[in-house]
This record gives structure tokens, sequence and C-alpha cells, in this order.
């Protein structure tokens, strides 16, 4: 008998020979070749075996802080994974019926974990490792597919990461909102605002906005809910103008050494506070 541990992100897979499938020899299995090995997972899929469901299987994950999930009775497609590989498994082990019992269910695992997956765009060895054996039908094939794999990683976990620090909120018709400086340099705050929405398109991810009376289509990522008390900076059309005379003032300063730094500093001023 068999006793199948799968990761489902890398596809990487424990074949292990057990002589009965009881809650005992389970736990014992999966804190010698699973837990010891690669760490305590968050979760854990199985399907309703009393094996299972028993107090003590319940506990052991408990005390490991693994949140137990379990498929639907007669529902193969509730794992799905499981069940392909399983399928893969006992394919592979009818082809190798001749050979010794052991040996052929430790191929079936080298050539689960060495074998390219088309999601994956690689093989779970190489995902788990970040190295690959020598195979001169994927070796090649892998190469380009290293670079790509990195990428796919990475923008998960940086996914994961933004969603972690992201606060839901419903955004409605009328609220205030401020909108994310992405040139902070160039002005004291790193919030411009507060600004009215207009309309909210949730499913598209932006939301319009009134600034200086027109309406301006923003990225639900550049928004946050408007708080009193909290230091933000309006922008206004003088603000632009404002910013080109200071501008001109270097210019006309590096240009002309005597430029009436006096009436420069007038304007600047008269601009800043509408006057």
């Amino acid at each position: 008998m068999i006793l199948v541990v799968i990761d489902l992100f890398s596809r990487w897979s424990e074949l292990i020979i057990i002589k009965r499938i009881t809650t005992k020899t389970i736990i014992q299995v999966l804190e010698e070749k699973w837990f010891n090995k690669f760490g305590t997972p968050k979760s854990l899929i199985s399907d309703q075996g009393r094996q299972f469901i028993s107090s003590k299987f319940s506990d052991f994950l408990a005390s490991n802080n693994v949140k137990h999930i379990m498929s639907s009775s007669y529902n193969p497609t509730g794992n799905s994974i499981v069940e392909r590989i399983n399928h893969v498994i006992g394919n592979s082990l009818r082809c190798l019926k001749d050979i010794d019992f052991k040996n052929a269910v430790a191929k079936t695992a080298f050539a689960l974990k060495h074998s390219y997956h088309q999601i994956l765009g690689t093989t779970p060895y190489q995902v788990v490792t970040g190295t690959h054996t020598f195979n001169p039908l994927i070796n090649g094939r892998i190469k380009h597919q290293d670079l790509k794999l990195r990428k796919k990683i990475r923008s998960t976990q940086d996914l994961e990461r933004r969603n972690k620090a992201r606060v839901p909120y419903s955004y409605k018709r009328g609220s205030l909102v401020v909108v994310k400086n992405h040139d902070p340099a160039k002005m004291e705050q790193r919030w411009l605002g507060p600004y009215t929405l207009l309309k909210v398109r949730m499913k598209k991810n932006y939301v319009i906005v009134e600034i200086d009376e027109q309406p301006v289509r923003v990225n639900l990522k550049r928004i946050r809910p408007f708080q009193k008390g909290v230091a933000c900076h309006v922008l206004t059309c003088n603000d632009t103008l404002y910013a080109c005379f200071l501008l001109m003032f270097v210019c006309l300063f590096t240009l002309f050494p005597r430029f009436n730094l006096s009436l420069f500093i007038l304007i600047c001023f008269c601009l800043q506070y509408q006057i």
C-alpha cells in the first residue's frame, strides 16, 4: 500500500510504502517524511477516510497549527490534483510490474519529481531545490524556464504581501479620498486631496474622482479613504505654475546672476497663497 503526500504549489510528491493505513501510521509518516523534512504546512487536504477524521489525527494537526480541509465524499474533483497523480502512479506501477515493488515505487517517485510540468514551466524538483538533475529530454528546456519561474514565484510572493497589508474598504459615490502622489520629491505630502468620488467601478479596479472640477480616472491602488487630521495636500493649477516659475528662476539666475531675486520671491508668494 502507498501513501501519497503532495505539495499543491510545487507538485512535489512523496510516495511512502506502508503496511497498514492507520491513523498512527499516517501521523508517523507525516512527521518523518514531511514535517521534519520540509516543515509544517498551513493546511492539509484529505478525503474523509476514518483515519483522517479520528480525534487523534485532529489533535495531531491542531498541535502543529495545521488547518484540516476535507474533500467531499464521492467527489474525486474535490482533490483533483491528488487523483490525477494517483492515476499516473497506477499506470507507472503497471508498466513496472516485472521489477521489485519497492524499486518500482522509487522509480515512479523520481519520475514525478523530475518530469517537466506544463503549468509550472519546469519540474517540481527545480521548484523546491532551485537546481535540477541532468535529463537530456528536459535539460535544455528547463534552462529557458529558470528566469520565468523565479519571476513567477517572486510575483506571487509580492502579491501575497500586498494583500496581507491591504485593508478592505467599500468606496461609495460622494466619499472623500486621497490620491497617492507618485512624485513626493517635488512636494511635501505623499497623499493629495481630499477629493470627491464621482463614480466607483470596483470590478474594473478604478474610480472617477473630481480634481480641479474635472473628472479624473484613478486606479484603486492609488487611493485610500480620507481621514481627518491626516496631513495631505490639495494639488491645484497654481501648484503647477509655482513649479514652473521655480524652474524658470533657476534658469534665469544661472544665465543672469543679477536677476532681481526679491521680485521673483514676491511672485512666488502671490501664487502660493493665491493673492
